[in-house]
């Protein structure tokens, strides 16, 4: 119980820390590209998700099966919950926008933080939401998304010739136990990336 709480303060911490590089990110130099630009939002939520996981004494194996050639992608997660997210973001070699859940973007810094990243609120409009992730796309941003969101990923893959990548974690269920007081546990955690791939149609994607 004492790690989660000590963790809690340290995230709290460093979102505090981070409110001035957040307002040097509001006036990046416009000449770089939209993928450059996001590369360098997004450089601090990974390094600070692979830190968080590591004060957990947890540690990370990531199995990765083919070869991810420049450009997007659709990461699908089966079941994608807040631990997941966070192993994923923090290891992948791609950056990646997601879904977050409406309630975080209630805190003003954290709100700030996650328009920046191109998050998108879940529970919105579909439609809109899946314009706004096909606006990521052809700008050349991946995205991560959860079989339960509701997404017609193969066809948005088939439609930008965006390859799909499968991802699936292991041992996230295990970090947090309890039921009255959490306690926070150092687990053994697996990231595997699978080969990429167009569509159900189509052969594997340069794997």
């Amino acid at each position: 119980m004492f790690r989660l709480y000590y963790l809690t303060i340290h995230m709290t911490y460093m979102l505090v820390k981070h409110m001035r590089l957040l307002r040097e990110l509001q006036i990046l130099d416009p000449r770089l590209s939209y993928v450059k630009q996001m590369e360098i939002v997004y450089d601090k939520p990974k390094a600070f998700m692979r830190e968080w996981i590591g004060l957990t004494g947890s540690t990370v194996s990531i199995h990765q099966y083919g070869r991810l050639d420049a450009g997007p992608v659709i990461y699908v997660h089966p079941k994608l919950k807040l631990l997941d997210l966070a192993l994923i973001l923090g290891h992948l070699d791609k950056t990646a926008s997601f879904f977050a859940e409406p309630r975080v973007f209630r805190y003003p810094l954290i709100k700030q933080w996650l328009n920046k990243m191109g998050v998108i609120k879940k529970g919105g409009d579909q439609k809109a939401n899946l314009e706004q992730i096909e606006e990521y796309i052809r700008k050349g941003q991946s995205f991560i998304l959860s079989e339960d969101d509701g997404i017609d990923y193969h066809s948005l893959s088939k439609r930008l010739d965006a390859p799909i990548v499968p991802v699936e974690t292991a041992g996230t269920e295990e970090m947090i136990k309890g039921i009255l007081f959490k306690r926070l546990k150092a687990v053994d955690l697996d990231l595997t990336i699978h080969p990429a791939y167009v569509s159900k149609e189509k052969k594997q994607f340069r794997a």
